[in-house]
């Protein structure tokens, strides 16, 4: 009634308002940057750009404790990425308090940054690992989307710690067996794909609809983010007020949509409705008594009762090679409730003999033309089952001797993962379930009511094509797409693939569902009579009274579990603009190897129709927390259009701003001046001004600390071999050459070999030159940043720059037309590092330890750290 589900709600959302508060305490109070699911400053990280602070033990133990509140409060939200964030923590830490001490210990040079990065990427493949149980996946991942630059060696130091993570997880909960996480129904008539023609048409189908709408949800949560940033972030109690808003719409969802829908009762006809057979063992069970192993030569042997559950491992047969080569064949028997009619010479011959119940005649005419056969009647469990008005008939149940409406075997549905808004009662005795009450379920509730991993495993449950109605579903996916889209990014860790999966398991259902509506109703399926050869010789007479729809094999129906577990990797693969990852993780988790190339089709489908739209999603996040993330490849459409110099910075005169230089003997006075400035690098040049060397922020630091003269040698610390450039060289193969050799410093000379700026990684960031190149919620995030003086994440800005220096390279970019290379304004950016407080960038790949000897870029950043 309404007062119980007001209290539903009432207890639910208290419960939930507690988990939130816990989840953001640790955000608002300990580190601001924590909230989100961390992936996009890994991908940050893994890219070159040294935030390492975002690693550590803090933002470790508020990740733990706060995706666990956050997952356990009933959010539109996931652990997916926090867990991979952590995985990616674990990794820091043990290089920080592990393997740098025990490396220097011993006596080895290691470089830091390359350490550094090859511990995070394995610790963030364990995430993956430790999240949906697929050690593969986790090492795609890393290679696919987060690292921008890999190596061999690297590859199987991932796959081995992802492998070392599995095996820990499945002993922590498995006792060390292998289970997939959302294993689905496999065998012969599973996921078989018999008009391949038509079946690519229809993944192509679920492709194109998954990446419209990723990529509306992408829009969708850049927006909302954009709009935290302009309104929500820089005030703590409005963040509160935001997640709390949205803590109690997501309560009413999930208490109030199953009320939208009754309950319904578990029967075989109606769970198993347009079933292709692929029925799930559990279900299985319950509507097969037994089955009988029929030789070529026609010898039939029909095992004891405790061999058939071992024996009925799924409809379909299943043949076995014997040591005389002669091949078997399982014939099943069906409950006598399955189909309303049995043989049973033992049950029928009792009844015809000594049954005197009025329901006798109704029993044996039930059977038709064989009637007179005592050996055939209708179904029942038992002769005390019988007398009580317990029979079924082929399309009526009986109870009392009263029809009712369950047709068919009643079911017991797990109620965990099926529950029911009203009591229902189950059944006690699960040796005679058929006797028992009737169970219930709610499809609605089987959407929201239930933590969400067994909701992505009722949305791929197979051989059940219409246990969710279509109805239900139209109306939970806009909802929980919704919630999601603007839940993410909110002041909770939290992450996104787990609600990924659902919508786009919703959309692969629907759209199958819709589809199997229309072939039956235009009469393109029909029923597999070559299931008749699967029930047991003495049953087969009775096919002539049971119709050949009620076999539960059809011939061209899709299965909307099939399509699901499409939909799942085509919306991902529209969202993150990821393939080869998702189609592996997914196959893992699923344990079907056939769906390699439906979630291949679709995923890249989705991908490229999204792409039309916008930007992958954890791309997109990137760029609007301001992380100087460099792309594989310059943007064509700005290839020959801007030279070197255009990246030094100018004054109202138009003038090129000087660079700050120092002498190879130079004073601590000076030294001390070019430190006051935001320069993470600067120009040794000799007597005429020529270039001879680079010597970075630190290791000036160093020295002043070290030597207490008047004047100091830099000599001793600088890097002889710099990378420079001239002048006049176009911009893009500047920045194919800062990618491609890791650098983090590329001084700009002319034609005297005399230094005129340094570019850095934040110099060649595409927005700074094409105003287009970033859609307008993105350069909106950053005109707020510029405004407030404070950077989405609320932490150190990683753009290299100041918060002054990013408004006027804004600004003037917006002001200046892309038709040509106008100079920048003052206040740009060029010979610019971080900020003095922050660490240098970290290079961007993982390359062999040089000895300094070349262009001297190792000897550079080994120096940096």
């Amino acid at each position: 009634g309404t007062e119980g589900v007001l209290l539903a709600w009432l207890s639910n959302t208290t419960c939930a308002v507690v988990l939130v508060i816990v989840a953001f305490s640790g955000v608002l109070l300990v580190d601001k940057t924590c909230n989100s699911s961390g992936i996009p400053q890994l991908v940050a990280l893994l890219n070159g750009c040294d935030n390492r602070t975002h690693f550590d033990w803090k933002p470790f133990l508020i990740k733990v404790v706060g995706v666990t509140c956050a997952c356990a409060s009933g959010l539109c939200v996931g652990p997916e990425g926090p867990m991979i964030h952590i995985g990616a923590c674990c990794g820091y830490l043990t290089q920080k308090w592990i393997a740098l001490p025990a490396a220097r210990y011993l006596g080895k040079l290691v470089d830091e940054d390359i350490l550094l990065r090859d511990y995070v990427a394995i610790g963030a493949g364990c995430g993956i690992a430790a999240a949906f149980r697929a050690p593969i996946a986790g090492t795609l991942f890393v290679v696919e989307e987060a690292a921008s630059h890999f190596d061999r060696e690297h590859l199987w130091r991932i796959f081995l710690g992802a492998v070392a993570c599995f095996e820990v997880v499945a002993l922590c909960t498995s006792h060390g067996f292998y289970t997939t996480t959302y294993e689905v129904t496999t065998g012969d008539g599973c996921a078989n794909f018999y008009f391949i023609s038509t079946y690519i048409f229809f993944f192509a189908l679920i492709g194109v609809v998954c990446g419209l709408f990723g990529a509306l949800f992408n829009s969708i949560n850049a927006r909302v983010t954009v709009f935290r940033v302009q309104h929500i972030n820089h005030s703590s109690f409005r963040r509160i007020v935001d997640i709390m808003i949205l803590t109690l719409l997501s309560s009413t969802a999930v208490i109030l949509l199953p009320q939208l829908t009754p309950d319904e009762p578990a029967s075989s006809a109606r769970v198993l409705e347009y079933s292709n057979g692929c029925i799930s063992p559990d279900l299985q069970a319950q509507i097969v008594t037994g089955a009988t192993i029929v030789w070529n030569d026609g010898t039939e042997i029909r095992p004891p009762m405790d061999h058939y559950a071992a024996i009925a491992d799924t409809l379909y047969p299943v043949s076995n090679s014997t040591s005389s080569g002669s091949a078997a064949q399982l014939h099943y028997w069906p409950s006598p409730c399955l189909f309303g009619v049995m043989y049973s010479p033992a049950l029928c011959g009792w009844l015809r003999d000594e049954s005197t119940s009025p329901n006798k005649e109704q029993c044996i005419n039930a059977v038709g033309k064989l009637s007179t056969n005592r050996d055939y009647c209708c179904g029942f469990d038992s002769k005390e089952s019988f007398t009580s008005g317990h029979f079924y008939t082929p399309g009526q149940n009986y109870r009392h001797g009263e029809p009712v409406t369950n047709v068919g075997c009643p079911l017991f549905l797990d109620t965990e993962r099926w529950p029911a808004t009203r009591s229902a009662e189950v059944p006690l005795d699960s040796k005679n379930l058929h006797n028992n009450t009737e169970t219930l379920f709610n499809p609605m509730a089987a959407l929201a009511l239930i933590p969400s991993e067994d909701a992505v495993r009722n949305i791929f449950a197979r051989g059940t094509p219409l246990i969710v109605p279509l109805w239900p579903m139209l109306v939970f996916f806009p909802v929980y797409f919704i919630l999601a889209a603007v839940t993410a990014g909110s002041v909770i860790p939290s992450g996104l693939m787990l609600p990924m999966m659902i919508m786009g398991g919703m959309i692969g259902r629907i759209v199958t569902v819709l589809v199997v509506q229309m072939q039956t109703s235009l009469s393109l399926a029909h029923a597999n009579s070559a299931r008749e050869n699967e029930w047991g010789i003495s049953f087969l007479p009775l096919l002539q009274v049971i119709p050949t729809d009620k076999l539960f094999g059809y011939s061209g129906l899709y299965d909307p579990g099939v399509g699901a577990i499409v939909g799942a990797g085509a919306f991902m693969g529209g969202t993150g603009r990821i393939t080869l990852f998702l189609v592996v993780m997914l196959v893992e988790v699923t344990g079907d190897p056939k769906m390699i190339f439906p979630l291949a089709l679709a995923s890249i489908i989705a991908v490229l129709v999204a792409d039309l739209w916008n930007h992958g999603l954890y791309h997109t996040l990137v760029y609007i927390q301001s992380w100087p993330y460099l792309d594989d490849k310059w943007p064509s459409k700005l290839f020959g259009m801007y030279r070197c110099i255009d990246a030094i910075p100018r004054d109202r005169e138009e003038q090129l701003v000087p660079v700050i230089t120092l002498q190879a003997f130079e004073s601590r006075a000076i030294i001390q001046r070019a430190l006051t400035s935001t320069h993470h690098g600067f120009p040794v040049i000799s007597g005429d001004s020529v270039m001879i060397g680079l010597v970075l922020r630190r290791q000036l630091e160093e020295l002043l600390a070290s030597d207490e003269s008047a004047s100091l040698n830099l000599g001793p610390v600088m890097d002889y071999y710099p990378v420079t450039v001239p002048s006049g060289l176009p911009i893009d193969r500047a920045y194919r050459m800062f990618t491609a050799l890791d650098l983090r410093h590329l001084v700009i000379v002319n034609h005297l070999s005399q230094p005129l700026g340094v570019i850095t990684r934040s110099s060649l960031l595409p927005w700074r030159y094409d105003v287009h190149e970033q859609s307008q919620s993105v350069n909106a995030t950053f005109r707020v940043q510029l405004s407030t003086g404070a950077s989405l994440m609320q932490g150190n800005a990683s753009g290299g720059h100041s918060q002054h220096n990013r408004a006027s390279v804004f600004e003037s970019a917006a002001d200046q037309s892309v038709q040509m290379a106008r100079p920048w304004r003052s206040g740009s950016h060029s010979q610019i590092g971080r900020r003095p407080e922050s660490r240098p960038s970290l290079p961007p790949t993982t390359p062999d330890a040089g000895d300094g000897s070349g262009s001297g870029t190792r000897q550079s950043e080994m120096a940096a750290v």
